[in-house]
């Protein structure tokens, strides 16, 4: 053993292993120093990693075999004793190692002494921008009280309670939320990791978040083992792993359990106060169970699946009469399967509206302090005819409780969104997508908000991060569909549209595909794409008048002024020249214009035009005036919040021909084809057929029409005429 010690000596493999090391740990420095500001993917470093181990055998076996001498590198056994340079060699591998430890500490003490910020990674092209102007970009240096909960895994026996694991980590993740100042990332986007190996660097990166919680949920009857790891994100050290064992009947004092460690090794002390509730738990578990699976489904947002979950929590309810959040639930379930335009069903409003009242006020009296309970409330009141105080007080309670819960602070926008108040939306709208940049609605609201004001660059921002974490889902196919028509491509939106369609029927999505379905003028498959709401137009500039009228009488009567449902039946009898029946409907209804305005004040500009349209062709001046000043009133509004889009450029051209403001009209006309605004001739608003044999109106018909034949082209539709 003393022979092959000298020899390895000799032959200077200590020395080549030892400069091997030196040169491969500072290596791997710099590639995680320049690995953010390149763009390369997380699992680069890796690689590199993995190739250095892979070579160190091999250097030391070309040490062992070869020797460097003056005629260049030769077979160790080739040279004779007297001609090895060996020992010359070995002390400049000396050097060399020394040289390299010199660098090793350099670089140690340097990161220990360099402040905070002045590591951080070059922006991206995309991230690069101030804060005020991109909000949505990914921050450089995630807050250190910051944390993502993963989906736990399943490792049952049976390998069947999935849906289990997600409840528990969903519970961790609500009970870590009440930590103030406790940063926890949203559940739609950690979740959005379940069954992806991506590294935990990459990972906490992407969700800008300092720790990542992972584990493991075995069940077996009532036993339960719990195995939870907290990581540090950036070089994924294990701060602790604790395992724990318990009965499904104490499942809540295993969560606390759990919380509790999490919260001490982060150093909660200087979190601030946690705002603790009671939990309501269940009496039986398998009410608990069906309850789980349910929000499962819920969260899909899918018809099938909602119908599904809506059944599971009646199941769990009668099971346990006295279980809160499953009320909540079923609140939930039934006012996001209404038929109104912006949910997944088709439940009529008003029917929806009340039982969904009901489940929430029974989730209530069971338990006031269920965050759940508060925003199913707020959700249905979104859908009834109420003050705004009182839609954004259960809301604002929902989030005094639950600072993460998305969906309130998602319908809490919503309703700052029809109140005018658009600033505030969007502040919802970007502290969700702080949080939770996976969390569809937010995501698609916020995409909206920036397209509307003309930010493009914004919205792309927003599309390509969202991408990138959870791939080309149908939210973001959706998204860039948007964005598309936005910007007057309306074959690619058509492109995206119909590839999110193969997996999402949402309302949302058909209203968007069928209006862009429109403007190229494909009518048949957008009156297949549309949902009864927007049908009776579509029948009507097919021609089919009679149906478009019929499909009108069949809508609901609301007790609210729903936007959307109030624009088909106005715009439909505008069209149809029935302007008595449009003004019957508002009166015999609501009344009023105040009055149809009142829950959506700043929507009025979705449904008054083709109305007013109506009270001129009447001659009903003084209610004429009366809804011209309230489109003045909108629309200053719009203006104030930076609103930039085409469909605001055409609506400001209706307003000016309601009013007889001719030059105003073609000059607002302009402004919406310079922002992307094209459409078929059978797209114009109702109001337009005043300007049919306008020459001025007829050239920018024509103009319009040859930008869509390029279009209808590209999807091998056939031109179409100016007149058509």
């Amino acid at each position: 053993m003393s022979a092959l010690f000298q020899e390895l000596k000799r032959r200077n493999v200590f020395r080549v292993a030892g400069v091997y090391l030196v040169t491969a740990w500072l290596i791997i420095q710099v590639i995680v120093a320049v690995k953010n500001p390149l763009g390369l993917p997380g699992w680069t470093d890796t690689l590199v990693i993995l190739l250095l181990l892979s070579g160190f055998p091999i250097a030391i076996l070309f040490a062992w075999a070869f020797e460097v001498t003056p005629e260049g590198v030769k077979r160790t056994a080739a040279v004779a004793p007297g001609e090895s340079i060996a020992p010359q060699t070995g002390r400049k591998l000396d050097y060399a190692i020394l040289a390299g430890l010199v660098l090793v500490v350099v670089v140690i003490v340097a990161d220990r002494l360099m402040p905070d910020g002045a590591a951080a990674p070059v922006a991206t092209a995309a991230e690069a921008a101030p804060v005020n102007a991109a909000p949505v970009a990914a921050a450089q240096s995630p807050d250190d009280k910051s944390i993502a909960v993963l989906p736990f895994a399943d490792l049952s026996p049976d390998g069947d309670q999935e849906y289990f694991a997600d409840g528990l980590s969903e519970e961790l993740l609500n009970v870590l939320a009440k930590t103030r100042a406790l940063k926890v990332a949203g559940r739609t986007s950690s979740f959005a990791f379940k069954g992806d190996n991506r590294d935990l660097r990459e990972i906490g990166e992407l969700l800008d978040v300092a720790y990542i919680l992972e584990g493991s949920v075995r069940k077996s009857g009532q036993k339960i083992r719990v195995t939870a790891q907290l990581i540090k994100a950036s070089d994924g050290y294990h701060v602790f792993s604790e395992t724990y064992d318990g009965d499904l009947n104490d499942i809540f004092a295993v969560q606390d359990n759990i919380a509790a460690k999490i919260g001490g090794a982060l150093k909660a002390e200087l979190m601030g106060e946690e705002n603790e509730a009671e939990h309501s738990a269940p009496a039986d578990l398998a009410a608990y169970d069906l309850y789980l699976l349910a929000r499962q489904r819920i969260y899909t947002r899918e018809a099938a699946k909602l119908n599904e979950a809506a059944d599971m929590l009646d199941r769990a309810i009668a099971l346990d009469p006295e279980f809160a959040p499953a009320y909540a639930q079923r609140s939930i379930v039934t006012s996001l399967l209404s038929g109104g335009s912006s949910s997944y069903g088709d439940i009529p409003v008003d029917e929806a509206s009340r039982l969904a009242q009901q489940y929430a006020e029974k989730a209530l009296a069971l338990d006031p302090n269920l965050a759940e309970a508060h925003a199913a409330l707020g959700l249905q009141r979104q859908q009834s005819s109420v003050p705004f105080e009182d839609k954004t007080a259960p809301l604002l309670r929902a989030l005094e409780l639950n600072p993460t819960l998305s969906d309130a602070r998602n319908w809490l926008g919503i309703v700052m969104r029809s109140e005018g108040r658009s600033d505030d939306a969007l502040a919802a709208y970007e502290a969700i997508f702080e949080r939770d940049p996976l969390y569809g609605p937010a995501f698609g609201n916020l995409t909206v908000v920036y397209l509307t004001r003309g930010e493009t660059d914004k919205a792309a921002a927003l599309i390509d991060r969202v991408a990138r974490i959870g791939g080309e889902t149908s939210a973001v196919l959706m998204a860039r569909g948007m964005a598309a028509q936005e910007a007057g491509d309306l074959s690619t939106a058509i492109e995206q549209y119909r590839e999110s369609a193969k997996t999402s029927n949402s309302n949302v999505l058909r209203y968007q595909f069928s209006t862009a379905l429109r403007q190229i003028g494909a009518l048949e498959e957008a009156l297949e794409n549309s949902s009864d709401i927007d049908k009776p137009e579509v029948l009507y500039v097919m021609g089919r008048h009679d149906d478009a009228l019929a499909a009108v009488e069949a809508l609901p009567v609301l007790d609210y002024g729903d936007p959307a449902l109030l624009y088909s039946v106005f715009a439909a009898y505008a069209r149809a020249g029935e302007y008595k029946a449009a003004a019957d409907y508002l009166a015999g209804n609501f009344g009023s214009l105040e009055k149809a305005a009142a829950d959506a004040p700043d929507s009025v500009g979705d449904w008054l035009a083709p109305l007013a349209y109506s009270y001129k062709k009447l001659g009903r001046k003084a209610d004429l005036a009366k809804a011209l000043s309230m489109l003045d009133a909108h629309f200053a509004s719009q203006t104030r919040n930076g609103f930039q889009s085409w469909f605001y450029w055409l609506g400001m051209a209706e307003l000016d021909l309601l009013k007889g403001d001719e030059d105003a009209v073609f000059a607002n006309l302009k402004q919406a084809q310079e922002h992307g605004g094209v459409w078929a001739p059978n797209f114009w608003p109702a109001s337009f057929e005043d300007l049919r044999g306008n020459e001025r109106f007829q050239a920018i018909q024509a103009e319009m029409t040859t930008i869509i034949n390029a279009e209808r082209g590209e999807l091998g539709l056939a031109a179409l005429s100016p007149s058509q």
